[in-house]
């Protein structure tokens, strides 16, 4: 993928996205990257909500720029969903000259 200048990958998973085939997750610190059929790219100050369903290996990201939440299983959800998390937290702002 390519990423914007001052933009780094943070974590990358395989997911699969209602019983396609699996395809790779990539959360920067700037944005949220599905690959696959259909590309999704969702910037991480947009994402609302993340709910994550263990036992089923469920997570189910709302975000406002999206019609209808994703929803895909992953191999570690907890993990998927703390790192979003992390990334939602990370200060963008540039640090001044103090």
């Amino acid at each position: 993928i390519a990423l914007g200048m001052n933009e780094y990958c943070m974590y990358t998973a395989e997911v699969r996205i209602s019983d396609a085939a699996t395809t790779p997750v990539y959360i920067t610190n700037r944005r949220l990257i599905v690959e696959g059929g259909k590309h999704v790219d969702v910037p991480v100050p947009q994402i609302d909500d993340v709910i994550v369903d263990a036992d089923t290996f469920r997570v189910t990201i709302r975000a406002s720029e999206l019609k209808r939440p994703l929803e895909f299983l992953a191999g570690e959800p907890i993990y998927l969903a703390a790192m979003l998390d992390l990334a939602t937290r990370l200060d963008q702002r540039p640090k001044s000259f103090a």
